[in-house]
């Protein structure tokens, strides 16, 4: 959808291109250019137009080569209007496209395959003592349109053969960062003390910014929204989901732009925080889902090794970069009602 919108503008820059050069037949002969002028045009007969036009000032068959002084300077205006109206379209097609944040920059997947050109599946390694659990390739999969990451109780060793834990777990990131716009995604989490479902844009390069929605799995009647900007945190809130995150597909949204980001539960604001210190490096989109260790029990409850095998799944995901609406059936930007952006 995103490159056929872009495609759309470069026909309509086209298009205004053909309106200038009918607009100068009618100017040269004095008289409008007929029902030809008046039909579509095609993308591929409208570069044609030029040439054509150039013909229809050729001197008639039978007479001389030359033409006369006052035709030469017609033909030279034409020339001149033509160019210049054609790089003019030319170039408000490329600021349409590519100056303001480009459709090619949004998307949605509804996984109904793992997109590999898009995602990397995070495997072999842990984010430190606080992960009672190592990301397993194999711990995610796709099938029947939807995501699933999954919580195994299995001893398992990273790559390197420096860590053991407990548990395989899984996580999910964009190859690409993307920056201001609307997220949002369909959830379902997972349910047990200690455990984290979690949907976030994060980098560490230069300096740590992140934004999150996190369901812990202690309570089902809430998640946590938090945001980091240079590596600081604690701007954490609760907020309230309508049923049990662990019984039902919920849509969580955060719509993020300059120093504001927004927070929704099926289609509901639910928290706006407006602030200099909102993070404003571009980041990647994560999907994961892990249980605590060392120092997690206060954050994510004691921990609770009687767990077997727990899951998380995401039936989409989507990205609407600022500026832009309803780039995918069901987004939040496409109703009536969001006062985005």
């Amino acid at each position: 959808m995103a490159h056929e919108m872009v495609r759309a503008r470069l026909h309509a820059a086209a298009h205004f291109r053909q309106v200038s050069v009918t607009a100068c037949e009618e100017n040269v002969h004095g008289v409008p250019g007929g029902n030809a002028a008046r039909r579509p045009h095609s993308a591929q007969q409208t570069l044609r137009s030029p040439s054509a036009h150039y013909q229809m000032l050729a001197p008639p068959a039978g007479r001389s080569g030359t033409l006369a002084p006052e035709h030469r300077r017609g033909v030279l205006r034409v020339r001149r209007s033509i160019l210049i109206t054609t790089l003019t379209g030319l170039s408000a097609a490329l600021w349409a496209a590519a100056a303001s944040p480009s459709h090619a920059d949004g998307f949605f997947d509804d996984f109904d395959r793992l997109d590999g050109k898009r995602w990397f599946v995070s495997n072999g390694w842990t984010n430190g003592d606080h992960q009672n659990c190592i990301w397993k390739k194999a711990a995610l999969h796709v099938a029947d349109g939807q995501l699933t990451l999954t919580l195994k109780r299995e001893p398992t060793t990273s790559g390197d053969g420096k860590a053991e834990r407990d548990y395989s777990c899984a996580e999910l990131q964009t190859r690409e960062v993307h920056g201001y716009g609307l997220y949002e995604a369909r959830i379902k989490a997972a349910a047990g003390s200690g455990l984290n479902s979690a949907f976030f844009t994060f980098i560490d390069k230069p300096a740590h910014d992140e934004i999150d929605v996190e369901i812990l799995g202690r309570d089902m009647s809430r998640f946590d929204s938090n945001y980091y900007t240079d590596g600081k945190g604690e701007n954490q809130e609760k907020i309230a989901v309508p049923s049990p995150a662990d019984e039902t597909m919920t849509d969580y949204a955060f719509e993020w732009t300059e120093g504001r980001i927004r927070w929704y539960v099926n289609g509901k604001l639910m928290r706006e925080v407006v602030s200099d210190d909102v993070p404003d490096a571009k980041q990647k989109v994560f999907f994961s889902l892990w249980n605590g260790a060392k120092g997690m029990s206060g954050w994510l409850g004691p921990r609770d090794d009687t767990i077997e095998e727990r899951t998380m799944t995401v039936d989409h995901v989507g990205f609407t970069p600022i500026g832009e609406r309803c780039l995918f059936p069901g987004s939040l930007s496409c109703s009536t009602e969001w006062s985005g952006w």
